[in-house]
């Protein structure tokens, strides 16, 4: 064996306290950093369940201690509404690249993701004439309702007597149906088209006053600052009510929300007749700024670049309408609120919209300390509490009914790079709007709860309970994180990771600002990763059930 000489002894020696010091300061300057993402507060009051969200390409499941309970991984961006099925299932949006109908909310393919993270469905809707964008709703039957750009030319617009007569998106429903290998069948349809009224041209069709018919609408109408973009209207929201047959819409450059009725053939959706309510596809209530189809003045608006509106499921408001107004009272602030619904004993509304509209009250609201003016909701959890998305800066809350905060995570996820290390800047981390599912919901009937590490890098330690809520199947969970064991070699640059875990699973190493490096399958037992290609540094190694800092030199 050959001595290594005394110089030889001293270099290395050297080289060894500035690899150990740079390993400390690093971890010594996360420690000394306050928390900046993740859960911040859990406390008894909240609701217990799995939190679902993404803004990149992957879509975690949270527990309310903000521990990973599962996650998908996709090619594309997320891109607005995510949903799980009875299940288990994943039905998610993502950003198909695209020169076409390029706006806020753009989307283009939609995804089915099985419980283990399996793909099993895509669909793209994106050409020339067509896109999807913001948001889906699964049907009962197993179906799911999307919202669809569909281009108008310029002969087109001026052939329904819009003054400008430039090219515009309208907006259109498909109720979707999930076909094998990748095919889809739409089995309904409404079009905001076949509903629309002008008073510009008597010789033009639909020649009629907005304000005596305000079950359809103008188009003409372009908003206070006469916006000639293309997405004229700018639907950002869709949500269902199986007991009414019913469909809610927000129309975010209008300012209000429209119920059409989903109990129509798409033939009666077309008309003004048909359907349980007998009015076809014309609106069954509109709200939020009486302005836009009346002589009302701006004073009487209501909601103002709005988002998730909803039908409220169980608890004290059920029935009730859920939303996030983003302008509230027309300020720069927001609120989450809960409105009374004017439906009648027969399912249906007054024919007099207006009066119908003025019936409308605010029941709650939320309005400390929120404000986004993109993205957001609001979710009326089972126990009257409010899950509220702060889209701008990825700030999820629930609030009590009381308005007290009970619960509060920030999204540490950066839309283009990963995951966060603790006590960095979040950034890039806006959220399209995060969804609560109870821990007895059908999806998780036959699966194993184990929820893993957080979401975030390096995360802080401290103890956060489960707090059981009332009339659930799935308690006592534990939060054990299953551990690997690495080891480096510096000369053939090899990370060494032995794996405890029960499956296959992905490892990543992450940069400090939180971009991933290198990605890797790890298999139960001896795994190796190369990072010959890597530049000596500070790095993150995450995997579902672990996460440490290394120092690769």
């Amino acid at each position: 064996m050959e001595l290594i000489s005394d110089s030889q002894a001293f270099i290395f020696a050297e080289n060894m306290k500035r690899i150990i010091g740079i390993f400390l300061l690093a971890c010594c300057n996360l420690a000394l950093q306050s928390q900046t993402m993740g859960l911040f507060y859990n406390s008894p009051d909240s609701f217990n369940g799995y939190t679902l969200f993404s803004n990149n390409t992957q879509t975690y499941l949270i527990d309310n201690c903000g521990f990973k309970v599962n996650e998908w991984e996709s090619s594309y961006q997320a891109a607005g509404g995510l949903q799980l099925t009875d299940e288990g299932q994943l039905l998610r949006m993502g950003r198909f690249p695209s020169s076409d109908f390029v706006a806020g909310g753009a989307s283009g393919i939609i995804e089915l993701f099985g419980w283990e993270g399996d793909l099993l469905w895509s669909y793209q809707i994106s050409n020339q004439n067509q896109r999807n964008h913001h948001d889906l709703c699964l049907l009962p039957n197993g179906n799911f309702l999307c919202l669809i750009w569909e281009r108008k030319t310029a002969s087109e617009v001026q052939s329904q007597g819009r003054a400008d007569g430039g090219e515009i998106w309208s907006e259109s429903i498909w109720e979707i149906k999930i076909l094998p290998d990748n095919e889809a069948e739409i089995v309904w349809s409404w079009q905001v088209w076949d509903h629309l009224l002008q008073n510009q041209n008597p010789q033009g069709p639909n020649f009629l006053e907005p304000q005596e018919h305000p079950e359809r609408l103008d188009i003409n109408y372009l908003g206070p600052a006469g916006d000639q973009h293309p997405d004229w209207l700018h639907f950002n929201s869709i949500a269902y009510n199986e007991a009414l047959d019913q469909i809610a819409i927000s129309c975010r450059n209008t300012d209000e929300f429209y119920i059409i009725d989903h109990s129509t053939t798409s033939a009666e959706a077309a008309s003004n007749a048909g359907g349980h309510c007998g009015r076809g596809g014309d609106f069954l209530l509109r709200f939020g700024n009486p302005h836009v189809y009346s002589a009302a003045p701006l004073s009487h608006q209501i909601l103002k670049g709005q988002h998730h509106v909803d039908w409220i499921q169980s608890g004290q408001y059920a029935g009730a309408f859920s939303l996030f107004n983003n302008y509230h009272l027309g300020q720069a602030e927001s609120a989450a609120l809960i409105l009374s619904n004017p439906v009648n004993g027969e399912g249906c509304y007054n024919a007099d919209l207006d009066a119908a509209a003025e019936s409308i009250s605010i029941l709650h609201s939320y309005e400390d300390d929120i404000f986004s003016n993109i993205l957001s909701g609001n979710q009326v959890l089972p126990n009257n509490n409010m899950l509220i998305t702060q889209g701008k800066g990825g700030r999820i809350l629930e609030v009590n009914p009381n308005n007290e905060i009970v619960w509060l995570y920030i999204n540490p996820v950066n839309q283009n790079g990963g995951p966060g290390i603790q006590g960095g800047t979040p950034v890039f981390n806006n959220l399209f709007r995060a969804k609560r599912y109870p821990v007895d919901h059908p999806a998780f009937a036959d699966k194993i709860i184990q929820p893993t590490v957080q979401v975030e890098l390096s995360p802080d330690e401290f103890p956060c309970e489960i707090y059981p809520a009332i009339n659930t199947t799935l308690q006592n969970i534990v939060h054990n994180q299953a551990e690997f064991d690495i080891s480096w070699d510096p000369f053939s640059r090899q990370l060494e990771l032995q794996s405890n875990a029960p499956k296959h699973t992905k490892v990543t190493l992450y940069n400090l600002l939180g971009q991933p490096c290198l990605s890797a399958e790890m298999q139960k037992g001896l795994n190796q990763m190369d990072c010959s290609n890597l530049p000596s540094d500070v790095y993150i190694i995450s995997s579902n059930f672990h996460s440490k800092m290394l120092l690769l030199d």
